[in-house]
């Protein structure tokens, strides 16, 4: 996951949600990519568990700070596209490689990633939708985001859609290979 948000952030053409939030509050407070994002990870975890009392699993604990790890390890080794076909190459490599690692840590039953776990709680007692849900809070973490600095672009539409696809088609593929 940290290699796809990686590749997303360095296509230059704008982010997923999540990560406009983590630029921003990389810019505003003068963190690295990778620590504003273990840092935003560590206060959705706290506030899920103290709000909805939702233990984190092995999965959130290693989301929460192998992702923001990677993130600023590969940024280090990363190279910028110079051509616009480079970048929208980078930006589809980089949500294919991201919704991957979503579908692969979410099939693995250890604990759902901060963000998810918070759109899970959210949704628990059934009366609110899922997907209604998840808009609700992409939007404000874009919003948020860009208030504080982030990027957005063609590419935080594209990474919307984009993301959750391929999310889902790696859940649907990962039981198949696991019989």
């Amino acid at each position: 996951m940290g290699l796809g948000i990686t590749a997303v952030i360095t296509a230059g053409l704008g982010v997923d949600p999540w990560t406009v939030l983590t630029l921003g509050t990389s810019h505003t407070f003068n963190l690295t990519p990778g620590r504003a994002s273990q840092i935003q990870a560590v206060i959705i975890m706290a506030g899920v568990y103290l709000f909805f009392r939702r233990r984190p699993g092995l999965g959130t604990l290693l989301n929460m700070f192998l992702v923001g790890f990677f993130i600023d390890t590969f940024s280090y080794f990363w190279p910028t596209p110079t051509t616009l076909i480079g970048q929208l190459i980078l930006l589809a490599a980089g949500i294919i490689i991201l919704g991957a690692g979503v579908g692969t840590y979410v099939s693995g039953s250890l604990g759902e990633g901060p963000i998810e776990q918070l759109m899970l709680a959210l949704t628990e007692n059934g009366r609110r939708h899922v997907g209604r849900v998840r808009i609700f809070m992409d939007f404000s973490a874009t919003v948020i985001g860009c208030l504080l600095g982030g990027t957005v672009g063609l590419g935080t539409l594209i990474s919307v859609v984009g993301i959750g696809l391929v999310v889902e088609k790696t859940l649907q593929l990962l039981p198949s290979l696991a019989e």
